[in-house]
């Protein structure tokens, strides 16, 4: 959708129309609707509909008190040209905006905004997609559209002279209430939550892999089994395949495999590369997820609705540093952050040194560490920093092009409790793997990754033990022959490139004309190294992540 507001012909609706399952619109003369996302209410547990939406006179209170689900909503009164933006508060289905003096433009997308101005390039918003895959805050890639901030409600209109702004919050990032919250209670308000969004549908896609985060959710719908569709991608013999499919037939669930080892897929990489890029809008690493294309598709024949496991750290926190001093340092907090998200750069390839690439990204995280209610621990500070990286946001809206999204770890009152659960059950999984536990027994029995016990068993340790030493010694093998002759993941994008589209991929950077982030030179001549085989898999992701951007912002125009 695009929407402008203008300071000559005030309200105008651009584009309201989608073909996709992500929007809802409802557009007669007088009104414009647009619901972007998939909203449901949470009492009598069915999904909002746009032409429903009309019959809530108090859309905050119903907001803040019984709508659930992830999105933001759009109401344009054309007769008093006014406009009502009411923000996702999870950040997922995020709304973008282009301010000036004489107009203001809003978006669902980046691409829009940019084709009706002139844009420049965030080179701060590169390092970030360069060195930890995604963007943090309401920056985008370019420096003149911004991410509206979550849970805010912004009215638009206009006057004789100028655009009229005001902006209220009906929802905030919960602060500590002070008493702790048990284990076994938050893991009842998200089954609960689970359980509600069993009855939105009677075919739900769900993807299950041998973690922890798709294993809860799992764990958590077992009571509606036959409802799911599960599947997997990968190799037929790699774990996450074996896991899943040695669960969905215990369970008696419909499970499909989709071959990533096949030279169909192979040989179509870059058209779905190209395919999750566009719909990434450069904003992610699209290459590595080429294969969602396949699976999306297949999927969505079978399923109308996907139970996304995206935000499973909400209830495990991941970005927390070892070794931080005891007394509160958020400089120190942003260093820590930077060296757990950053993948394994080569400096060279940049126009800074070192020191001034890990200053700038260091900043990046400050500043939004600064923004946090609560700076009273590092865990509700690193809490905060995952609710504001951009990963969930750009992942989820794709996944919204083919279904309609049920998120089972975003949900109000889960946010709420988050604080006040005791730091040590969130660093240890403790929640997921009790919600694990609590589904069936049989599910906390089967290793996690092949390295991690979802139980406490006696049998269960020994399994690890085993595991472990298996997949170090696969490791180490890795590692002395540079080569993958031991596949420790569900794709090998790695072997893909390097045999079969090398050219396609050096293309990317040899075309490099709108980022100066990088030293064209070193950057072409590192990723011939690499490509050659001369340079170690663990650059992968970093070339990778450098590549989806380049592929994106290399065909795009900077001026209107």
């Amino acid at each position: 959708m695009l929407i402008q507001i203008d300071i000559q012909s005030g309200i105008q609706i651009l584009n309201s129309r989608t073909n996709n399952r992500e929007q809802q619109v409802l557009e007669n003369d007088d009104i414009c609707l647009i619901i972007y996302g998939s909203l449901f209410d949470s009492t009598k547990v069915h999904w909002i509909d746009v032409n429903e939406l009309q019959n809530y006179k108090d859309l905050k209170s119903a907001l803040q008190n019984f709508f659930e689900g992830a999105a933001s909503i759009i109401i344009c009164n054309k007769k008093e040209n006014s406009i009502q933006v009411y923000t996702d508060p999870y950040r997922l289905f995020c709304l973008y905006i282009f301010r000036s003096l004489k107009k203001i433009l809003i978006s669902d997308s980046i691409v829009q905004l940019k084709n009706n101005i002139s844009v420049t390039i965030n080179e701060t918003s590169i390092l970030e997609l360069a060195c930890i895959n995604n963007t943090i805050g309401n920056k985008t890639i370019f420096k003149e559209i911004s991410t509206l901030p979550e849970g805010k409600i912004y009215s638009f209109s206009k006057n004789e002279n100028a655009i009229e702004e005001d902006v209220e919050s009906y929802w905030d990032y919960p602060k500590r209430q002070g008493q702790d919250i048990s284990v076994n209670e938050i893991a009842e308000v998200f089954n609960s939550h689970v359980k509600k969004g069993l009855q939105l549908s009677d075919s739900i896609s769900l993807a299950l892999t041998a973690g922890l985060d798709s294993r809860a959710t799992l764990a958590a719908a077992l009571t509606g089994k036959e409802k799911l569709k599960l599947y997997t991608h990968g190799f037929a013999k790699s774990n996450d395949v074996k896991v899943a499919s040695g669960i969905a037939k215990h369970f008696g669930i419909t499970h499909n495999f989709y071959d990533l080892n096949s030279a169909d897929f192979i040989q179509s990489i870059p058209e779905l590369a190209n395919v999750v890029n566009d719909g990434y809008e450069g904003s992610l690493n699209g290459l590595s997820h080429a294969h969602a294309v396949l699976s999306y598709t297949k999927q969505q024949q079978q399923a109308e609705v996907f139970f996304s496991s995206f935000g499973g750290e909400l209830l495990r926190t991941y970005y927390l540093p070892q070794g931080l001093p005891s007394e509160i340092s958020i400089d120190e907090m942003a260093d820590g952050i930077r060296k757990i998200s950053q993948v394994k750069v080569w400096i060279p390839v940049f126009n800074k040194n070192e020191k001034l690439v890990q200053e700038e990204l260091n900043q990046s995280i400050y500043n939004e560490l600064q923004l946090a209610p609560d700076k009273s621990s590092y865990v509700a500070l690193a809490d905060f920093y995952y609710h504001r990286r951009n990963f969930n946001s750009v992942t989820t809206r794709f996944a919204a092009k083919y279904f309609k999204i049920f998120n089972p770890y975003f949900s109000r009152e889960i946010y709420k409790m988050l604080p006040d659960v005791p730091a040590h059950l969130k660093i240890n999984g403790d929640i997921q793997k009790q919600i694990v536990k609590d589904g069936d027994i049989y599910l906390s029995k089967v290793l996690l990754n092949n390295q991690y016990a979802a139980g406490n068993s006696v049998y269960s340790k020994l399994l690890v033990k085993a595991a472990r030493a298996e997949h170090i010694s696969k490791v180490l093998i890795n590692k002395i022959t540079n080569r993958q002759l031991h596949t420790l993941y569900f794709t090998d994008y790695d072997t893909w490139i390097k045999n079969y589209h090398s050219e396609w991929f050096l293309n990317a950077f040899e075309m490099n004309n709108k980022t100066n982030a990088f030293n064209n030179m070193e950057l072409v001549s590192f990723t011939k190294q690499y490509l050659e085989g001369h340079q170690p898999f663990a650059y992968y992701r970093f070339l990778t992540n450098i590549f989806s951007i380049l592929s994106y912002v290399n065909n795009i125009k900077l001026e209107k």
